[in-house]
């Protein structure tokens, strides 16, 4: 999310770890400063926090708004923007997975050794690397002797990417791309470095329930969007049957009658979204509709 605006006297200290703002609401769901901050000047200022836990941890625009740890001068806190969400802890299966990246990381000009490093620059969620080794264009439209490198991240510098890929790409192989940015040779000289950003196809959901006991329209969506951000990542397609099954696992939830989905507000299909190679299923709960 963009760093909050907190409302500050001059001087007034909030540091990591110590002082916390919660979601309003939930008292479990704390966020403290990612570094200390000393206010230069009375009134707000851009501060970025993290959450106090590590996963994918939700908080939706206009919703870090409580002071958990007073501070005298603290006066007021908001988030502009819904939180980016952090990595779930690793399963053993993703663990190897990394473990593998990890250890191709000392070799260079492969792809793998290139995926690890882009993963590793702060706020990556996810890389895919394409490579064309023909004399011809490919079916990604890659041209010949090319690769390209596809970052979903949308806070990660272009240039810090750029600098990753250049320092790991094989000597005389282009990057192609539709973003670019600057990196450096040991030289000092600089190079234009292109790559490509996924694209993130925003997504509406209507559901149609019959409901009992315990019922609470805002836990489907929350269930909903967590469950399609775990299981949906780049160039895979919305499937409806998984969004179903996240809401009828919500207490209260008798049956999933009917699920609407599309990438424009007041869906009324009813089939799986296509999603592109370079694209991302986007959720949030603002986008989804219960009934």
């Amino acid at each position: 999310m963009q760093p909050p605006s907190s409302a500050l006297g001059p001087s007034v200290r909030r540091l990591a770890g110590i002082h916390f703002a919660q979601l309003v609401g939930d008292a479990t769901t704390r966020f403290t400063p990612k570094s200390d901050f000393v206010a230069p000047a009375d009134g707000a200022h851009s501060v970025v926090f993290r959450a106090e836990n590590t996963g994918p941890i939700e908080a939706p625009a206009g919703t870090l708004t409580v002071i958990a740890t007073p501070v005298v001068g603290w006066t007021a806190i908001s988030n502009p923007t819904e939180a980016t969400l952090g990595r779930p802890v690793d399963t053993d299966d993703t663990l190897r997975a990394r473990r593998k990246q990890e250890l191709a990381k000392p070799g260079t000009s492969t792809l793998t050794a290139l995926e690890a490093d882009l993963f590793d620059l702060t706020d990556v969620a996810s890389v895919r690397v394409f490579e064309n080794t023909r004399d011809v264009p490919d079916a990604n439209s890659l041209p010949p002797h090319s690769l390209e490198c596809l970052i979903y991240g949308p806070t990660v510098p272009d240039d810090a990417i750029a600098q990753v890929i250049w320092d790991n790409k094989p000597v005389g192989i282009p990057a192609v791309g539709s973003s670019s940015g600057t990196a450096t040779d040991s030289q000092g000289e600089t190079h234009s470095v292109r790559f490509s950003r996924v694209f993130a196809r925003d997504v509406w959901l209507e559901f149609g329930l019959i409901t009992g006991t315990g019922y609470a329209g805002a836990a489907v969506k929350s269930a909903v969007v967590a469950a399609a951000r775990a299981r949906f990542s780049v160039g895979d397609d919305v499937i409806a049957l998984v969004l179903a099954g996240a809401a009828f696992s919500v207490t209260g939830v008798v049956d999933v009658v009917t699920v609407k989905l599309g990438f424009s507000p007041a869906p009324t299909g009813t089939v799986n979204l296509p999603i592109g190679p370079r694209e991302i299923a986007a959720f949030d709960e603002s986008r989804v509709t219960v009934s």
